[in-house]
């Protein structure tokens, strides 16, 4: 009977501390399943910003296309009376045509001028946050601006995007806008 008790003491210890061995190993999961669900939420959290300041982005944009198709029509169109209201906000130009009056190559150049600027902002507004999944702009204390990736936890000085296309970020293209837009409203 003592060795039966004694057998059972020694199986009941083996159980403990299997059980021991599960629960830290349990624990240690546990750990890391919350670990790997604040990951995510960060990168859901980061995602979720970018999308609402993309939407915002996109919301300025089109309004700003909007006053454009606005003046446009005001100043295509034959008759002064008639204008095109697709937006809340008066139009922008509407002021400088009335400066200008009947002035119809100063109306054509401050709208091409208007055209040059809206497609810079709107063009700036598309490229400005084009950071992969994960990752997100921040900045030092100083006011440097570096790039953080919540999948792997890792930072950057250098925008992702342009490092591993191991570009230096100029567009010489843009020069060539103002240009044509002039050549344009002299036809």
């Amino acid at each position: 009977m003592e060795v039966d008790y004694e057998e059972v003491i020694r199986l009941l210890e083996a159980e403990i501390m299997e059980l021991r061995a599960r629960l830290s190993d349990h624990s240690g999961q546990s750990n890391d399943c919350i670990q790997d669900l604040k990951r995510r939420i960060t990168v859901l959290d980061c995602q979720l910003r970018k999308s609402e300041t993309a939407r915002k982005a996109f919301e300025m944009s089109t309004l700003k296309l909007l006053q454009f198709v606005e003046n446009t029509h005001e100043v295509l169109a034959d008759n002064g009376g008639s204008t095109l209201s697709l937006c809340d906000h008066p139009p922008a130009l509407s002021s400088q045509m009335k400066v200008l009056g009947k002035n119809r190559p100063g109306v054509m150049a401050a709208l091409a001028a208007e055209a040059q600027e809206l497609s810079l902002f709107v063009r700036s507004l598309i490229e400005a946050d084009c950071l992969p999944y994960g990752w997100e702009e921040a900045y030092t204390g100083d006011g440097i601006k570096y790039f953080i990736n919540h999948v792997t936890e890792a930072t950057s000085w250098t925008h992702p995007v342009i490092s591993s296309l191991g570009r230096k970020g100029g567009d010489d293209d843009m020069e060539d806008g103002p240009r044509e837009l002039l050549e344009l409203t002299s036809l």
